[in-house]
């Protein structure tokens, strides 16, 4: 048990250390590593206990958080000059998370709930101040207030049927054995916290503005790790308490398949590139929502598909965030119709928009098209013996890949549209810690499909439509590679190349 906070301070220790060698920007990197992949070398040797729901969102949060903490040095030293003050906020946070997804027992849970949305809220602060404080506040009221309902809601469960005592000192998997009856009201009040941070509405109205008017790094983190939290506690919830599964599946689901329809038709009508984004992170929580609905019906199935759809999910948008803000960085606008071939001019910056791109398209190679190919599989599959459960997800999951490809279109055009404008301002570099953080998180999105597609039994045909989609996409992006841009003029956001 004590083993786990021994890892706590090392991963404490190792961040502090890498702030001390501050100057020493390699060390420093190395050391970033290290602290955020800490949890392997303690798991590996048996020293602390992870499930397999675990091992997903620490995999997503090690890597997330080794790219934005890498990306976020590079982008305040740009801005500001300097970065260890800023930088520190970013790296506890992105600690805390981590330590979040460790946590084994509900005082842990939710003692590091609660740090998280507080470090959230001096984020949403970091860059504009006060100016963003209705944002902050809005943040703090509705998402951070109503998962703490949901999460006190669960102590005071446990603390009713086995003791105080036994909400300190039970683990998850303790109480889980327990299997506590919970009626329908109380359901509710269990999957209503999670629900707000998830954006679903009608408790979205923190979500948008939060997710547009925040640093690209704290976006970043909100809708790649921190959403994340609220899926887990769902997790959570279906495996220690044996809720009332009609209250549970419909609430998710109508909110779901709402959210999700929402999202994605607003994501369309979008010219602020950052609120195509925040938009098209609500679709995908709506999208999250409907299969978690499905866990209490169809079990692992359901849960295996939760997890990579969370892990895809995760590292499309944190990359994407980062990103929308070195686009913004070096073009001073979020008007998709004032920029165009940003990919000419920061070439750097266009392969990571590209496999974001087609990612969220749900293209091959990329874990996008696994996450979606895999709904849509099991979709049919429950279908096909009768479980028309599944009917929702698979409208949903077709509706938001259509649609999606017109907002992704969208967001693209930003690298591969032309405009006649004159010039608003010169160029800007982007550092190279920021291109190393872009990278990271782009090849993950390739690396993990292959890890997922080894580790998942799929009939032998549907082996067959995986490889041969992954040859032609190949093909498609060395064609790409190879052609060359006509334009004898190039414009950037109004910016001359």
């Amino acid at each position: 048990m004590y083993w786990r906070y021994i890892y706590w301070i090392t991963l404490s220790i190792t961040m502090a250390l890498s702030y001390m060698l501050h100057e020493k920007s390699r060390l420093r990197t190395l050391l970033k590593l290290a602290a955020f992949n800490t949890v392997w070398f303690f798991a590996s040797l048996g020293l602390i206990e992870l499930t397999k729901v675990q091992l997903v969102f620490l995999a997503l949060s090690s890597v997330a958080s080794v790219a934005i903490s890498i990306y976020s040095e590079g982008y305040l030293k740009s801005m500001y000059g300097e970065f260890v003050s800023l930088n520190s906020r970013v790296d506890l946070t992105l600690i805390l998370i981590q330590m979040f997804f460790t946590s084994q027992n509900l005082v842990e849970l939710t003692t590091l709930w609660i740090a998280v949305e507080l470090m959230g809220f001096v984020l949403i602060l970091m860059e504009k101040g006060v100016e963003n404080l209705n944002v902050g506040l809005k943040y703090l009221l509705i998402c951070a207030t109503a998962g703490d309902i949901s999460l006190f809601t669960m102590l005071g469960l446990v603390a009713v049927n086995v003791g105080v005592s036994g909400v300190v000192s039970m683990s998850l998997q303790e109480l889980s054995r327990l299997s506590i009856r919970v009626d329908p009201l109380i359901t509710l009040l269990l999957i209503i916290g999670f629900a707000a941070k998830l954006g679903q509405i009608p408790l979205h109205v923190w979500l948008i503005d939060t997710y547009s008017e925040s640093p690209a790094i704290t976006a970043a983190i909100l809708s790649g790790l921190s959403s994340k939290m609220a899926v887990y506690g769902l997790i959570v919830c279906c495996y220690v308490f044996n809720l009332n599964t009609l209250v549970f599946s419909y609430a998710l689901t109508s909110m779901g398949i709402i959210s999700a329809l929402y999202g994605v038709l607003m994501s369309i009508a979008q010219r602020d590139y950052r609120r195509l984004l925040a938009y098209s992170s609500l679709s995908y929580y709506g999208v999250l929502a409907v299969i978690t609905a499905l866990i209490p019906l169809f079990g692992a199935e359901a849960l295996g598909l939760l997890l990579a759809y969370s892990l895809y999910h995760g590292l499309t948008k944190a990359l994407l965030f980062l990103n929308a803000g070195s686009v913004e960085q070096i073009t001073n606008t979020r008007d998709i119709y004032k920029l165009g071939f940003v990919g000419r001019s920061s070439r750097e910056l266009f392969t990571p928009a590209l496999l974001g791109f087609l990612s969220l398209v749900g293209m091959p190679p990329t874990l996008g098209f696994l996450s979606k190919f895999l709904a849509l599989y099991y979709s049919l599959k429950l279908l096909s013996i009768g479980f028309m459960a599944s009917m929702p997800l698979l409208i949903i999951i077709t509706t938001t890949s259509v649609f999606g490809i017109a907002y992704s279109i969208k967001y693209l055009s930003i690298y591969t549209g032309s405009i006649t404008e004159k010039p608003m301002r010169p160029p800007v570099t982007i550092s190279q810690e920021q291109r190393l953080g872009e990278t990271l998180l782009s090849l993950s999105l390739v690396v993990f499909v292959i890890i997922c597609a080894i580790c998942i039994i799929i009939e032998p045909v549907m082996n067959y439509i995986f490889i041969a989609s992954l040859a032609t996409s190949a093909g498609g992006l060395a064609f790409i590679n190879r052609t060359k841009y006509r334009e004898s003029e190039v414009w950037l956001g109004g910016i001359e190349a």
